[in-house]
């Protein structure tokens, strides 16, 4: 049986993810725990309103969960894992000012498409960034990592809901929108992740291998002459 030690980060790079992971899930379990309460005793809406909201943002991240592989693939998923966390952060500000419903749905939807290619990005890099034997292993860690970090901000968001005061919603919220950037700096330490190699356009692929197919094609035809 492996011991302990052997699921701790192995080196730097692994480190820097799992201290990003805590400090954004950190923030995740504070908000997490005061979001109902803040939305229905400060912002005013009804348990029916929130529960719209919520599952048309949650329907928008699904609808994205797909596209936003692909663009991970294309683009690096480091670059876009840190500007989603810092759109999530200056997005998060929107709490503050907003008071209509339909607002509140507009801002609930772009967190879940931002939520969508957070996540996918994170995995990307995860997968790419560790070996086949080491993926499940980091994983494990961060996962770990995540029970903490939400753990904790959950036991800190609940003496915000013992206060239950509207500055300490906000401060909670302040928080957490300094944890996404936070976490976003703290990814910029991590090397840079290339576009996958498989998802590259047929325009960007080395000029001798178009030529090979270019070249192979007439005789590729020409072998099922005459037509059938």
């Amino acid at each position: 049986m492996p011991s302990a030690a052997a699921f701790k980060p192995q080196n730097k790079l692994e480190r820097d993810l799992a201290v990003a992971t805590f400090v954004n899930t950190f923030g995740n379990g504070l908000f997490l725990v005061i979001s109902v309460l803040y939305f229905t005793r400060i912002m005013g809406f009804s348990a029916q309103q929130i529960g719209t909201a919520l599952t048309i943002g949650g329907l928008a991240e699904l609808l994205v969960t797909i596209p936003s592989g692909h663009v991970a693939d294309r683009v690096s998923p480091k670059t876009i894992a840190i500007c989603t966390a810092v759109m999530f952060g200056i997005w998060e500000v929107s709490f503050f000012v907003i008071s209509s419903f339909g607002a509140f749905i507009a801002v609930l939807v772009i967190q879940g498409i931002l939520d969508g290619f957070s996540r996918t990005s994170r995995q990307a890099i995860y997968a790419r960034v560790a070996g086949p034997e080491d993926r499940v292993r980091l994983r494990a860690y961060l996962r770990s990592m995540t029970n903490v970090g939400i753990g904790l901000g959950s036991t800190v968001g609940a003496l915000a809901i013992a206060v239950d005061q509207r500055w300490m919603y906000l401060s909670v919220i302040a928080i957490d929108i300094t944890t996404y950037l936070v976490s976003a700096a703290l990814l910029t330490r991590i090397p840079h992740i290339e576009p996958h190699p498989s998802a590259r356009a047929p325009q960007q692929q080395p000029p001798r291998a178009r030529s090979s197919r270019l070249r192979r094609r007439p005789h590729h035809h020409l072998r099922r002459w005459p037509p059938r």
